[in-house]
């Protein structure tokens, strides 16, 4: 099944994603692969449960500091730069942010403030791990943190694994151990991962 696969990147995930590495991470493939359920269960293994944004850039016109700001509720860049280092003595770490890049947002400037971004905050000023996630190789190939940034690609399901994904879609329909309703793949996949731990009820609402 295609989500035994995941123990193998979930590995690759939890060594690639180290604090201690100024570099962004690129995460990239198609859309629910299931690149948000290993990103998050990589979180969850190495108990990074607050500090975390994510930001989803759901439209041509989104870019990455001007959402920053407006999850923030800020108005001033000097404010979210102060504010992500307060939360990083606070926390005694980074925080983390994730900016996500859906399939549809094709204007090459959301990429550029995506790559912006992610070069000098993550990278250069080192206030925040920046992760970015997208669901196309043309995204994928737009970013560019100057060649610093560190890619992971999650492969896409093969035929059979596609028919296994359809047959699961209609066997089950909701999580017999939570009030999940499975809506997407990833969906089932998140619950498949938890209740081997119990179920945490949480937010499977997931796109990747």
């Amino acid at each position: 099944m295609h989500y035994a696969h995941y123990a193998l990147w979930q590995d690759e995930m939890h060594q690639l994603l180290d604090l201690d590495d100024p570099r962004p991470i690129l995460i990239w493939g198609n859309h629910e692969v299931g690149k948000s359920t290993i990103l998050r269960k990589v979180l969850q293994e190495k108990q990074w449960n607050n500090g975390v944004l994510h930001i989803k850039l759901m439209q041509n016109n989104d870019l990455a500091k001007d959402a920053l700001r407006s999850r923030l509720a800020v108005l001033h860049e000097e404010e979210m730069m102060r504010g992500l280092r307060d939360a990083k003595q606070e926390m005694g770490r980074q925080p983390i942010i994730i900016l996500e890049v859906p399939r549809g947002v094709f204007n090459p400037d959301v990429m550029s403030s995506v790559s912006a971004f992610a070069k000098s905050w993550g990278f250069d000023d080192t206030v925040a791990k920046v992760v970015v996630m997208v669901s196309s190789a043309v995204s994928a190939m737009a970013f560019d943190a100057d060649g610093r940034e560190r890619r992971f690609f999650v492969p896409p399901l093969t035929s059979e694994e596609l028919s296994q994904k359809e047959a699961i879609m209609k066997s089950f329909s909701s999580c017999g151990n939570c009030s999940v309703t499975f809506n997407h793949f990833s969906a089932f996949c998140w619950c498949y991962f938890w209740h081997g731990l119990g179920c945490l009820q949480m937010d499977v609402s997931l796109s990747g």
